[in-house]
């Protein structure tokens, strides 16, 4: 084999190389949501309840600091009022603080007995491998703050 011969079959299998190495990182590459709206950072269930496509028949929040408060609602008002509270949210930037003592759980049953669940950890969006900057929340906070007060 001639020199030149073999100098093209060593460019063509690096370039080969170069192809399925940048491939495999692209791959390993979590995709970034299309959109700011929390539906786009939640699982299928909670992405159809937040669409309008389930129905919840119960919420619980958790709000989970120094210590643990928690209430269950079945009123249809509120439940509804959460869910649009949700759907107003913007999702940010990714971030990399990490807070402990600082968390609150939107639990929801659906009407068929199934859950689902939208996380936040210091008001930022858990989704468990990744915590994100939640715009537009002031009416979520208020809500949860008014699902933990005593009832009259």
């Amino acid at each position: 084999m001639n020199l030149m011969l073999k100098r093209w079959i060593f460019a063509a299998l690096a370039l080969l190389l170069l192809i399925a190495v940048t491939a495999c990182k692209a791959q390993d590459a979590e995709p970034a949501p299309a959109t700011g709206e929390l539906a786009a950072y939640t699982d299928e269930a909670m992405s159809a309840l937040l669409r309008g496509e389930r129905k919840a028949a119960a919420l619980q929040y958790r709000r989970l600091g120094e210590t643990v408060d928690a209430r269950e609602t079945t009123d249809a008002e509120t439940i509804e009022a959460v869910l649009a509270a949700l759907r107003a949210l913007r999702i940010g930037e990714p971030v990399e603080e990490r807070a402990t003592d600082s968390d609150d759980l939107f639990l929801f049953t659906l009407d068929d007995g199934t859950t689902c669940s939208v996380a936040f950890e210091a008001h930022r969006l858990n989704t468990g491998d990744a915590r994100y900057i939640v715009e537009n929340g002031g009416a979520l906070w208020k809500l949860a703050a008014s699902i933990l007060e005593p009832e009259a």
